[in-house]
């Protein structure tokens, strides 16, 4: 049976405060450097959802252009390669030295948009690229996508090893609205994918590739409380606004990583320094969130509380075992009287346990007035998420 997963604030005082049809690429004046196998990209499907004015990307629809490198992975068996280059993502396809520029960035964030109906991807731009694979084989070649796009990338050399192991990423600045996405090609355990020779071994020569969603994202909802056996009084109310704060803004998704020692972060995202900024909830048309007040309705002829969602979401940076959030609330007919909270409140999962990239975390903001505020939390996600024990804490 799936758990629910709850966050309690016990009393919290305010102070009154005034790759279309699929293009033929035929190879170009190198046609002597490649094969007659093309490169061709497939994506999974996001789940349908109202995509009309959601920040969250939930659908392939949504996304205008990936970025996407298909980067020389670890040689494979065949006749030749063990003489071959060491793979080098400093190293850039050069159409006029071809043959010897294939060990680093086969495509260099070339950007790519995705049919929603069908999942293919199609560059955007018919510059010189190599659309068929080299015909050497002599490397296993990966494919890497993200979004949004971003025109600059970044090589970092791992510390372990600085001559063969790298990172390549991609740089962000966030305000809590943007979703990253990040995605690879299927993982095989076959030597030769992905390569011409693996495939004329089979007849679709296509590569999939999953997208997922890099951030954690949360959600807020209010949920009106008695107050003396009444709801009379959180009925005066309204929250105005919520806030996240000394959230990471700087931002670094690691795209690929090649090293093999146990310390890979591909597809990872991470502060780049410690640059920390508050992060407002925003409306589903990315402005200011209106007002939301506390509503009720009779069931069987008792009044009980409606649950109402607040605005869009907050992403932020995942892997960090606790953030804080405020809140303000306004009387419901006069919003410039506002009242704030004292102080931060954390939000904690059970035993220390960091916050997950691609969940959900819904936060339940229980208000019975002015003087109290009680929080609980429910987790959710993008896509099927374990089961998770309860979590507690308290501010005084």
């Amino acid at each position: 049976m799936r758990k629910r997963i709850f966050l309690l604030i016990s009393v919290v005082s305010f102070a009154l405060i005034g790759c279309s049809e699929k293009e033929s690429f035929e190879p170009n004046n190198e046609s002597q450097n490649t094969t007659n196998v093309p490169i061709v990209l497939n994506t999974d499907k996001f789940f349908n959802a109202d995509i009309s004015t959601r920040a969250t990307i939930e659908s392939l629809s949504m996304i205008d252009t990936l970025g996407v490198f298909c980067l020389a992975g670890k040689k494979t068996t065949i006749s030749g390669s063990e003489n071959a280059p060491t793979p080098n993502w400093n190293v850039t396809l050069d159409s006029a030295k071809f043959s010897t520029t294939t060990h680093g960035k086969y495509w260099n964030n070339i950007p790519c948009t995705v049919d929603a109906g069908s999942g293919d991807l199609e560059v955007q731009n018919k510059g010189w690229y190599a659309w068929y694979y080299p015909i050497t084989s002599w490397y296993a070649y990966d494919f890497y996508a993200y979004y949004p796009y971003r025109k600059t990338h970044t090589i970092i050399r791992n510390v372990e090893n600085r001559d063969t192991t790298y990172q390549l990423g991609v740089d962000y600045q966030i305000d809590g609205t943007q979703d990253i996405i990040w995605g690879r090609s299927e993982i095989k355990s076959d030597p030769f994918a992905y390569s011409a020779k693996y495939f004329r071994n089979i007849s679709d020569p296509t590569v999939h590739m999953k997208l997922e969603h890099s951030l954690t994202q949360f959600q807020f909802y209010v949920l009106p409380q008695e107050k003396n056996g009444s709801f009379e009084a959180i009925k005066k109310l309204a929250v105005k606004k919520v806030s996240m704060h000394e959230v990471a803004t700087n931002l670094r998704l690691i795209v690929a990583d090649n090293n093999q020692n146990g310390n890979n972060r591909t597809g990872h995202i991470q502060p780049i320094d410690n640059t920390r900024g508050d992060l407002e909830l925003k409306g589903f048309n990315g402005k200011t969130v209106s007002p939301v007040e506390f509503k009720t309705q009779i069931v069987d002829g008792v009044e009980t509380a409606v649950e109402e969602r607040i605005g869009d979401c907050i992403m932020v940076c995942p892997d960090a075992t606790e953030y804080y959030m405020s809140m303000v609330l306004c009387l419901k007919d006069d919003h410039d009287s506002e009242y704030y909270s004292e102080k931060l409140m954390t939000i904690k999962l059970n035993e220390n346990k960091p916050f997950q990239a691609g969940k959900i975390y819904k936060i339940y903001i229980k208000v019975s007035g002015i003087t109290e505020i009680k929080l609980n939390a429910e987790l959710a996600d993008w896509i099927e998420a374990d089961d998770n024990d309860n979590l507690n804490f308290d501010i005084n």
